[in-house]
């Protein structure tokens, strides 16, 4: 039987801000920021001192300008999606830079929520070579773009690299995006349908994983400021115009390459569903275009 997962914000409220406080642990982060600024140093060599404090008062520039428009809409996603409405791929670019390096942050603060943990606990099994296997039958569609699912699985198969975990869960956006044309049907697959913060696209054909490790939680506050560089230093690379990297947050419903490459093999991978279990998803009305053609392809639906 073909058990598909739909999870929204409310499955991962235990580590990042949910949507009643988002804004103002946002804004936390980056008056945290602003009020360090003297004490922070580029954990890269490439990047003196006065030109990191260069790349910071550039990034508390554009995140209060962010923060005041984000805090006058209902929530960030709905002002990326007037501003990819209105055209504006600089300040969407931008948003997305924010967000990503804010939710890389927040996740080094928690330990993962436990539901995920719970979730791992229930469905891995051990073969008869003592391998874990994840089953076939199940399918996780996250609308999250942190990495929650990532942090709890890393515990149990005992890998700290974030690119060999992906290639573990075989989650989507992966490394080879060509490599979603030769995707088996009935195989384990987690996919972010709006992309994820845990790496970014150099092209339309890839995707790169951030290099972190996943046991970098901060215990002292040297760790506390490097966390702090590194969100900074996040945001630069993807926010400067000469970049040609770009957020690993990509929303569903942008009409491009990439998003349209994950929306037709969401749908293959979803269209032998009999099961839909939804967690912490509440249907908001932009995405309705993706949600129904997601519940339209789904054929063999027989319970949700």
């Amino acid at each position: 039987m073909k058990i598909t997962y739909l999870l929204g914000a409310g499955a991962s409220t235990e580590a990042i801000p949910a949507l009643d406080n988002f804004n103002t642990e946002l804004r936390k982060f980056v008056h945290e920021i602003e009020s360090l600024q003297s004490q922070l140093a580029s954990t890269t060599e490439n990047i003196n001192h006065a030109d990191f404090q260069k790349i910071i008062f550039s990034f508390l520039e554009d995140a209060t300008v962010l923060l005041t428009e984000i805090e006058e809409h209902f929530n960030a996603d709905v002002y990326a999606r007037k501003l990819y409405l209105s055209n504006q791929t600089t300040q969407l670019r931008k948003l997305k830079a924010l967000l990503s390096a804010f939710v890389v942050y927040v996740q080094t603060l928690h330990k993962p929520d436990k539901r995920y943990d719970r979730f791992f606990a229930n469905i891995l099994e051990r073969d008869d070579k003592g391998q874990i296997q994840i089953p076939n039958e199940l399918l996780l569609l996250s609308w999250n773009y942190d990495f929650q699912m990532e942090l709890a699985a890393a515990k149990y198969f005992g890998e700290k690299r974030l690119e060999q975990l992906l290639e573990i869960l075989n989650q989507h956006p992966k490394q080879q995006m060509n490599d979603l044309d030769r995707e088996v049907l009935n195989r384990f697959s987690i996919i972010k349908i709006n992309g994820t913060a845990a790496g970014y696209f150099p092209d339309e054909n890839s995707f790169i994983p951030h290099p972190f490790l996943f046991d970098e939680t901060f215990t002292n506050n040297k760790q506390h400021l490097q966390k702090l560089a590194q969100a900074v230093l996040h945001y630069h690379r993807f926010a400067e115009s000469s970049s040609a990297n770009v957020p690993g947050i990509m929303y569903a419903w942008e009409s491009n390459a990439l998003s349209k490459r994950i929306r037709t093999y969401t749908k293959y991978k979803t269209y032998n569903t009999e099961v839909l279990v939804i967690i912490g998803y509440s249907f908001p009305t932009f995405n309705r275009r993706v949600d129904r053609e997601l519940l339209q392809t789904m054929i063999t639906l027989k319970d949700v």
